[in-house]
Order: structure tokens, then C-alpha cells, then sequence
């Protein structure tokens, strides 16, 4: 299912990201998940409700899985929230206020794609 393989130093990991080797191990948490979220979308009720909480950095690698498992068009995006739009440097002495936090989530709810960090919504489709 995740498995691709190119000749040459254009390796994809599980058949999804470039990357040196086949199956890094630290990748592999990412297709068992989208497998996971497949099987849960298979077995569920209607009543049934998932919160998934992704926390990492990067590009999104959680997304790539799934998409790759072919269970994007399985949800509907609900909202995104950017977070860390201004943090760190001169300005890190305001992280210790509490206004400023709510600041910068406001700040990355009107302006995502500024935002070193979001987090997308979403839920399963009925």
C-alpha cells in the first residue's frame, strides 16, 4: 500500500516523502496511523466521534499519510488556527503575558498562512 521504490537516490519513504531510506523508523508512526484512521472510518457508528491530536513540527507530514491512504476526501475541513505568527527574538519577553497569547491566536485565526504553525480542523464526513 505505502510501498514505492525508485532506482537511484530518489528513495520515498513508504511511498510517500523523499527521504534516504525505505522505512525510516521514525516515519512509520504515520502510515500506522492513517491505517488506523482507515480501519475507525470502516468500523464506525454514526454516533461515533474522533479527536486526533497531531503534535509535531514540520509540513504536515500527518496529512500526506492519510492523503496517501486515500482518506482526504474522507473529511471536511471545519477551521484552521495559526499559531507562532510572532514569537521568539526581542519579542519572547511577551510570552510571559497572557494578552499576548490571545493576541497571536487571533492573530493566526485571521492570518494562517503567515503562521509558522496551524492546525487544520476537520472532521469525518457523515
Amino acid at each position: 500500500m505505502f510501498v514505492q521504490s525508485r532506482t537511484g537516490k530518489n528513495v520515498w519513504a513508504f511511498g510517500v516523502e523523499p527521504a534516504k531510506v525505505k522505512y525510516r523508523l521514525r516515519l512509520a508512526r504515520y502510515p500506522a496511523l492513517a491505517e488506523y484512521l482507515g480501519q475507525w472510518l470502516q468500523d464506525r457508528a454514526d454516533t461515533d466521534k474522533l479527536t486526533l491530536v497531531d503534535i509535531g513540527v514540520g509540513f504536515g507530514r500527518t496529512f500526506f499519510y492519510v492523503e496517501a491512504q486515500g482518506l482526504a476526501d474522507d473529511f471536511d475541513e471545519v477551521g484552521v488556527r495559526g499559531f507562532r505568527i510572532i514569537s521568539g527574538g526581542v519579542l519572547r519577553w511577551l510570552e510571559n503575558h497572557f494578552w499576548w497569547y490571545r493576541f497571536k491566536r487571533w492573530l493566526g485565526s485571521v492570518l494562517p498562512r503567515l503562521c509558522i504553525e496551524i492546525q487544520l480542523l476537520m472532521v469525518p464526513k457523515a
